[in-house]
């Protein structure tokens, strides 16, 4: 009797920890875009984040390159393919959807705690472009440099605008997939595939479509402001993919 009084308790705290990722909670790094929604599919090759509880330790740990495939007691597997972890935390988790993951619909969980999560959904789609912005939130201003020469290349801001004809460059995640390890060092490769950038409706001159030699799974896109352009806020779009 007095063993099973004690086992219980612990029985019912393990089942407490068990990670659980949100319904809905899994989106594009850059425009978190809600599921469901338009252009809310996850590109292969793309930054993605996971909200959840239980999903990692108290403190988030970031990783460091080569990228693991397990941090902080945290692993995410996603179409039954390993991610490499970039940040891990209880409530939030960052990751790579690899670009070898099958399209279509998705089985995704998180590992935490020695106890896996139920699996959620995730729609995986060849590219799904997100712009990065000054909020962090997928809204407002987006997240571009203007390129003034090598050794200054400044945030573009209403401050700091581009003129017409600058060359700028936009960040972004979800341009496409890739050919080899994904949680090494990352280095620029390019990508083979139609792409259109407007600024203020009009099309701009792409000079540079893909990985950035920053960051793993973050994407670039450089291009030249259209002639004619003016405005404090001028929407970009950008049109990636067949």
């Amino acid at each position: 009797m007095g063993r099973s009084l004690l086992i219980l308790p612990l029985l019912a705290g393990g089942l407490l920890a068990q990670p659980v990722v949100f319904e809905g909670g899994v989106r594009n790094a850059a425009s978190y875009t809600p599921a469901g929604h338009i252009n809310s599919g996850l590109a292969r090759g793309s930054l993605i984040v996971l909200f959840g509880r239980n999903l990692g330790p108290a403190t988030l740990v970031q990783g460091t390159y080569p990228l693991p495939f397990e941090l902080g007691g945290t692993s995410v597997r996603i179409g039954g393919v390993d991610a490499p972890v970039v940040y891990a935390s209880a409530s939030q988790v960052a990751a790579i959807l690899p670009s070898n993951v099958a399209l279509g619909v998705a089985p995704l969980t998180v590992r935490a705690g020695g106890q896996t999560s139920p699996p959620v959904n995730v729609d995986v789609v060849q590219r799904n472009f997100g712009i990065f912005t000054a909020s962090q939130t997928g809204a407002g201003p987006a997240i571009l440099q203007n390129f003034d020469s090598q050794t200054s290349q400044p945030l573009n801001t209403i401050l700091q605008p581009a003129r017409p004809g600058q060359v700028v460059t936009l960040w972004g995640t979800g341009l496409g997939p890739v050919t080899g390890p994904e949680n090494e060092v990352p280095r620029p490769v390019e990508l083979d595939m139609p792409i259109l950038v407007r600024v203020g409706f009009r099309n701009a001159r792409v000079l540079y479509k893909g990985r950035s030699g920053c960051c793993a799974g973050v994407d670039q896109i450089v291009f030249e402001v259209p002639a004619g352009i003016e405005g404090c806020y001028v929407p970009v779009v950008v049109v990636a993919g067949e």
